[in-house]
C-alpha cells in the first residue's frame, strides 16, 4: 500500500527500514552553457563516490543530461558499481535551458522503467540546474507541476537544486515540497555534491518504500557559500537510528576521502530495463 503523502510544509514521519530495498536515483543534470564543466564533473563524481562509500544501501542510477540541442539519457537503472564517472568527453556544456522538457521527458522515461517493476523500491528524482527555463518546446511549467504532483502522490521523492535563480519560487511552481528544494552556488559544487550524497544515503536508510519523503534536505548546510575542502562521513553516520538533525550534526568532516579523479572513457552505457545484481561494489 502506498503511504499517502502529507501536505506541503509538514515533515514526513520516517522509520528505519527493516528490509533492504533498492534506491533508484534518476539525476537530471543541466548541461547548458552557463554550467562550469570541470567543477560539475568533479562534483558529480564526488556524489557517486560518496554513494559508493555507503555499503549498507543498494543503489541503481540513471542520468539524463539536457540543453536546448537535446535531452540524453546516458544510462538507466544501472547498478551503482557499473556507473562510469563523468568526464570531459561525456559532459560538454552548451546552449540554453530546456528545463521543462528535460523533466517531462525524464518522468516519462521513469514511468516506463517502473511500470512493470514488481518489487518495492525508493524512487528519488534529483533535478539540478543553474538557470531558468528558457527553451522548452514540448512541456510548460503547469504540465510539469501536474506530473510532479502525481508522482509525489505515487510515492516518488522529487528534489530540486538551483543556482543563480529563485530556487524556492521554481520549487513552488513545480509543486515540490519546500524541504526538498535547495539553493547552491556554482562555486560550491564540491560541498554541494558531498552534502547531496549524505542526504541521499540518509534518504536510502530511512525512507519507507513506496512513500514520498518531504524533508530531504533537512539538516543540510548552506551550499551557497564558498567551497571548502571538507568531507563527510557517510558510512559511519547514516545508519545509526538517530534523528536527521542529529545525523548531520554528528558528521565527521575529515573521515571520508573521496576520489575526485575522472575517467577518460567515452563509453556511453545503454539503458538497462531490468537489472538483478544488487551489489554496489
Amino acid at each position: 500500500m502506498v503511504k499517502e503523502i502529507q501536505k506541503s510544509g509538514k515533515k514526513s514521519t520516517k522509520t528505519k527500514s527493516t528490509k533492504k530495498v533498492d534506491t533508484h536515483i534518476h539525476f537530471v543534470l543541466d548541461e547548458t552553457g552557463s554550467m562550469h564543466q570541470h567543477p560539475t564533473i568533479d562534483g558529480f563524481n564526488e556524489y557517486l563516490g560518496g554513494l559508493r562509500k555507503d555499503k549498507k544501501n543498494r543503489y541503481k542510477m540513471s542520468l539524463t543530461k539536457f540543453d536546448s540541442t537535446g535531452i540524453e539519457t546516458i544510462y538507466e537503472g544501472l547498478d551503482l558499481k557499473k556507473v562510469p564517472n563523468l568526464s570531459t568527453d561525456t559532459y560538454i556544456p552548451g546552449a540554453m535551458t530546456n528545463l521543462n522538457d528535460a523533466v517531462g521527458h525524464t518522468i516519462k522515461c521513469m514511468d516506463k522503467l517502473f511500470e512493470n517493476m514488481k518489487k518495492k523500491c525508493n524512487i528519488l528524482l534529483v533535478i539540478m540546474t543553474d538557470g531558468y527555463e528558457n527553451a522548452s518546446k514540448e512541456f510548460n511549467s503547469t504540465q510539469i507541476a501536474k506530473l510532479i504532483k502525481e508522482k509525489q502522490e505515487c510515492g516518488w521523492t522529487v528534489t530540486f537544486l538551483g543556482a543563480n535563480i529563485d530556487t524556492e519560487s521554481v520549487g513552488r511552481t513545480y509543486q515540490i515540497d519546500s524541504s526538498n528544494v535547495k539553493s547552491y552556488a556554482t562555486s560550491n559544487m564540491g560541498a554541494t555534491m558531498r552534502g547531496l550524497s549524505v542526504a541521499t544515503a540518509t534518504f536510502a536508510s530511512t525512507a519507507v518504500a513506496g512513500s514520498s519523503t518531504t524533508d530531504f534536505f533537512e539538516g543540510t548546510e548552506d551550499w551557497t557559500k564558498d567551497d571548502s575542502d571538507s568531507s563527510v562521513n557517510i558510512s559511519s553516520a547514516v545508519h545509526n537510528p538517530v534523528s536527521k538533525q542529529e545525523l548531520f550534526d554528528s558528521l565527521n568532516l575529515d573521515a571520508l576521502n573521496i576520489n575526485k579523479s575522472t575517467r577518460s572513457s567515452t563509453t556511453v552505457v545503454k539503458p538497462l530495463k531490468n537489472t538483478e545484481d544488487n551489489d554496489n561494489g
